[in-house]
């Protein structure tokens, strides 16, 4: 069985099983696999299985080899090689393989030596008696000064330091129901509970459901913060998907205030606490209707 593994970034970790033949990777929350990193596409690219061979194509954005090369298509990709969209690297591996390791990065360091005719020839002093106590005792006073000068701002460095903010060290969650749990807790949270669930297989933790746009966005940047807090070895893959964010019926006329309600085609009306098509009519507000049920609908007026 093979996988596509992310290398890098804030899905680090996370493999996608693959079933079927081809696959399209993107931003959008409709991709086999949902990448939510700056630079990435809504429909990124497509990997596909012909033959036995693995090929990527771009679609809205591009691609980059192993060697760093920018590429429209990716054809006969060896396993366990990486390639990127945007900055993210991912590869194709059977599941069994170990992952491979992230590459050091490279010294760019450089040492000249000065050659032996350029080092500029120290000479001893010709000065007199008098003239070199002079210029000793400047540079005596000189030296006094300079230490004072370094003391002082030792000082101030020491007090910048005490005023700067120690580094966040990341929270380990080793174990699938600790990640589980934290994200139980922070789609609780948001109230993002009731429509997203979880699924564990093999080892992953997956999000699914339908939102709203603004629910979307609001579940990507709880990713983007679960990824800066904690440290897991456990992937998390989100195929939550943004659905239709109007009612199954249409709405004629909205009526706020203390008897506030809605009017449907056809002329019936809503009070607070009426269901139609399994919604509950649950508020009604100067910005927006909400109804929920299976889905959670909010309709701005």
């Amino acid at each position: 069985m093979f996988e596509l593994r992310v290398l890098n970034g804030l899905h680090q970790g996370a493999a996608l099983p693959l079933f079927g033949e081809q696959w399209c990777i993107g931003s959008n929350a409709e991709a086999d696999l949902a990448l939510y990193d700056p630079g990435i596409a809504a429909r990124h690219a497509w990997l596909r299985q012909v033959e036995q061979c693995w090929c990527v194509q771009a679609e809205e954005g591009l691609l980059h080899d192993d060697q760093g090369q920018v590429l429209a298509q990716i054809v006969d990709l060896a396993l366990d090689r990486p390639f990127s969209i945007g900055a993210i690297r991912l590869c194709v591996s059977l599941t069994d393989q170990p992952w491979p390791a992230e590459p050091a990065p490279e010294s760019s360091v450089e040492v000249f030596e000065v050659p032996a005719e350029a080092r500029p020839e120290l000479r001893l002093s010709t000065l007199r008696g008098p003239a070199q106590k002079r210029v000793i005792s400047g540079l005596v006073v000189f030296a006094v000064l300079v230490a004072a000068v370094g003391v002082m701002n030792a000082g101030d460095q020491d007090v910048q330091a005490s005023l700067m903010p120690a580094p966040v060290q990341k929270i380990d969650l080793a174990s699938v129901a600790e990640v589980r749990q934290q994200l139980l807790k922070m789609l609780s949270e948001r109230e993002l509970a009731q429509r997203i669930s979880m699924q564990v297989i093999n080892g992953q933790i997956s999000l699914n459901g339908d939102v709203s746009s603004e629910e979307m966005a609001l579940l990507s940047r709880m990713l983007g913060r679960f990824a800066e807090r904690f440290d897991t070895p456990v992937p998390v893959i989100s195929r939550v998907r943004e659905g239709n964010s109007q009612p199954p019926f249409k709405i004629t006329q909205i009526v706020g205030g203390p008897n506030g309600h809605v009017v449907l085609e056809g002329g019936r009306r809503l009070f607070l606490g009426d269901e139609v098509d399994g919604l509950r009519l649950v508020s009604i507000d100067n910005a927006k209707v909400v109804f929920d049920g299976l889905r959670r609908y909010e309709v701005r007026w």
